[in-house]
């Protein structure tokens, strides 16, 4: 381990034993040290808003995998949007990611049709967004859901590589395929005009 990732485990412990109750900074070490369920745990104690700030610094602090494996994904599904502010920037959330390294279903083909549901966005912002679904189904529903309040509602699709893919996950039953990297070669699989929302055609 080199002294800069030393130092960052040091400031985090001391940090969070300074600034957090007891029932969460309990959890740390364990945490640092690569055990998975102290991680969870470790999540579950923090404030929503908080999640995404540790994420960073357990990455900076290169904590052991299956660690920080478990406090990454907790913390993209229950409060990605914290994440994505405290990553700061594409590139560094990218970053965490691939750190992170996390293993994909086998029964994932080598290219895996991907599907992208919004509303109120136009295509340029909808392409960019992180989370796609092997879903069709899931996808129309996220474009319809709002689309009544936000308009526009927009599924767009696009073939990838299976190792673009940084996580899939269908705890949700979402059949989420978190995309780092907007995939090219995209195209609109449905716009406004094939919705029907509340108060007629969005």
């Amino acid at each position: 381990m080199s002294a800069a990732v030393e130092s960052q485990r040091a400031m985090l412990v001391q940090g969070i034993k300074k600034h957090m109750p007891a029932y969460v900074a309990k959890h740390i070490e364990a945490t640092i040290q690569g055990d998975a369920e102290a991680a969870f745990s470790f999540n579950v104690a923090l404030d929503d808003c908080d999640r995404g700030v540790v994420a960073v610094a357990l990455w900076r602090a290169k904590i052991a995998l299956p660690a920080f494996r478990a406090f990454l994904a907790a913390t993209w599904k229950h409060d990605h949007r914290h994440l994505i502010a405290a990553a700061e920037t594409r590139r560094r959330l990218a970053s965490m990611f691939r750190y992170a390294a996390f293993p994909l279903p086998d029964d994932l083909p080598d290219t895996v049709r991907v599907w992208r549901g919004t509303s109120k966005l136009s295509q340029a912002q909808s392409v960019r967004g992180y989370s796609w679904t092997t879903n069709k189904e899931v996808a129309y529903w996220f474009a319809s859901r709002f689309a009544s309040f936000n308009g526009n509602p927009l599924v767009l699709v696009a073939d990838v590589a299976k190792s673009d893919i940084a996580l899939f996950t269908n705890d949700r039953k979402e059949h989420e395929a978190v995309l780092l990297v907007p995939p090219k070669g995209w195209r609109v699989d449905s716009t406004a005009s094939d919705f029907k929302v509340e108060g007629g055609a969005a």
